[in-house]
């Protein structure tokens, strides 16, 4: 059974019965927590468990803690969800990020489209790692998102995705699609989803042959035209949607 916990904190040596953090971070969430000696917290470290634990010390110094428990998590991904998010205009990715961790993605891959307005960089894609982290503290997942950006190409990625997972089915979100995704029979989904979203300006003819020859489904969300963060956000809502009613169907049919 899930204990009370007054916070959730990721350490990555979590599962250890005793853990010890000088973490600046980590301490300042306790001070202004006021964690107390007997208080309990969940710990959390990319791994399919949640683990329990109870505060021993907090001080200016560090936090101990010793463990009373572990369970496996119900709030993680249970089948892959990659999401390709082409790089938007600045302050866009955080919030993709933030969003795409609290709706189940399992990655993120951001990729430099032809007609994409901004860049990425290694230095951008380690914050954006913090902001996965923070919102999966917040949602109550823990299995992180991995997030990168597509190196050394598009078509690498997408080609590494494709081995990874032989069985995913791809999605490109475009207004030539034939489909509205929320209509997708569950059984092109159950083995997980690709979910490749272009910049404002669309893909480019290039782009959209080499998608339509992973093959990639093309999809839509309907009549109106969404904003590149508000259509990868609205595509993961009804990507759950679909993923939880072919989850719901298989354990039926068991």
């Amino acid at each position: 059974m899930t204990e009370s916990v007054r916070t959730r904190l990721f350490l990555p040596q979590a599962g250890a019965k005793r853990l010890f953090t000088d973490d600046p971070e980590i301490l300042e969430v306790a001070r202004v927590l006021r964690l107390r000696c007997g208080d309990r917290v969940g710990v959390f470290a990319d791994d399919p468990l949640d683990y329990w634990y109870v505060v021993e010390k907090s001080d200016r110094n560090g936090l101990e803690l010793r463990m009373t428990g572990k369970e496996i998590n119900p709030a993680n991904p249970v089948v892959p969800c990659v999401l390709f998010q082409a790089h938007g205009t600045a302050g866009k990715a955080g919030n993709i990020v933030r969003e795409a961790a609290a709706l189940g993605a399992t990655e993120v891959i951001f990729f430099q489209a032809e007609r994409s307005m901004g860049r990425g960089s290694e230095n951008k894609i380690e914050k954006l790692q913090k902001v996965a982290i923070e919102s999966c503290r917040q949602c109550g997942r823990s299995l992180v998102p991995k997030i990168s950006s597509a190196e050394p190409d598009f078509p690498t990625a997408l080609e590494s995705v494709r081995r990874e997972y032989p069985s995913i089915t791809f999605l490109t979100l475009s207004p030539k699609g034939k489909e509205h995704l929320i209509m997708l029979p569950y059984s092109l989904v159950r083995a997980g989803i690709a979910l490749v979203i272009g910049p404002e300006g669309g893909f480019s003819p290039d782009e959209e042959s080499l998608l339509r020859s992973i093959p990639s489904r093309f999809i839509h969300l309907g009549r109106r035209i969404l904003r590149m963060e508000l259509a990868a956000m609205a595509s993961l809502v009804m990507v759950n949607t679909v993923l939880e009613l072919a989850i719901g169907r298989d354990h039926e049919d068991r």
